[in-house]
């Protein structure tokens, strides 16, 4: 489902992305709902870098991403961070990438966010 981020039907992907932000979100609510999470992180992260990489409008797939990483932050859920560690090499490399070739100001800022 990924892949329909990149629609250019706007409330659809606007509907599926707030549906990952709850999947997401509940991780905070409910800790234990994280190793449901962690098998399909690396998925997740990859799809969307992959999708965004080949549509003219990528903001909800890095939107996407800033969900998962904010929902991730702060240290709690260690499962999830080993499983992200190893992706975080190329995926800086890819988002610098992406960042230099944005042309919208509201991406570059979003993916300037996502550097940091």
């Amino acid at each position: 489902r990924i892949k329909e981020l990149g629609s250019t039907d706007e409330p659809q992907s606007a509907v599926l992305l707030r549906l990952f932000k709850l999947v997401f979100g509940s991780i905070t609510l409910f800790p234990e709902n994280e190793p449901v999470l962690r098998p399909h992180l690396s998925t997740i992260v990859v799809s969307a870098m992959r999708c965004a990489s080949h549509v003219p409008q990528p903001l909800y797939f890095f939107s996407l991403l800033r969900a998962l990483f904010k929902s991730i932050g702060g240290g709690k859920f260690e499962q999830l961070y080993k499983e992200f560690l190893p992706l975080l090499p190329s995926l800086l490399h890819s988002l610098i990438r992406a960042h230099a070739t944005a042309h919208q100001p509201a991406v570059r800022e979003l993916l300037l966010e996502l550097c940091l």
